[in-house]
């Protein structure tokens, strides 16, 4: 499973789950290590989207309000993982913990799914809840 973490997640979060879950065969990269930091949404989902076979995890529901993002979003194939807010209020630490308990099942998931955005609970026997597009 290729990972792509929004700016909105903190950089090192994306980087200490690569080096967790590279020996798998798993990649996890933060936006900034590989577009410039002024980057807009639409760009960074094209380009992934064009590339192919990434996971996108973010904060960022103006994704699936503006209707340009959601179009962007729409278009380059891609599946989200929107953090819920409970996750997004956790500290670093814990929401890197967070998404990495639900690591195997994500990556499970993504590999029956073609495209689709969700919602990433807080709790570890939490499902994954669609979210319209």
């Amino acid at each position: 499973m290729k990972a792509f973490f929004d700016h909105n997640i903190e950089p090192f979060v994306a980087r200490a789950l690569h080096t967790a879950v590279s020996p798998r065969g798993d990649e996890v990269h933060a936006l900034v290590d590989k577009f410039p930091k002024q980057t807009t949404d639409v760009d960074w989902l094209s380009a992934i989207g064009s590339e192919g076979g990434w996971v996108v995890f973010t904060f960022d529901q103006r994704i699936l309000r503006n209707p340009v993002e959601r179009n962007a979003f729409y278009d380059a194939g891609l599946t989200a993982f929107f953090l819920k807010p409970a996750v997004q209020k956790q500290n670093a630490l814990h929401r890197m913990a967070t998404i990495l308990w639900h690591w195997d099942k994500i990556s499970t998931f993504t590999s029956m799914q073609e495209r689709g955005a969700y919602w990433l609970p807080q709790n570890k026997t939490s499902k994954f809840v669609q979210v319209r597009i």
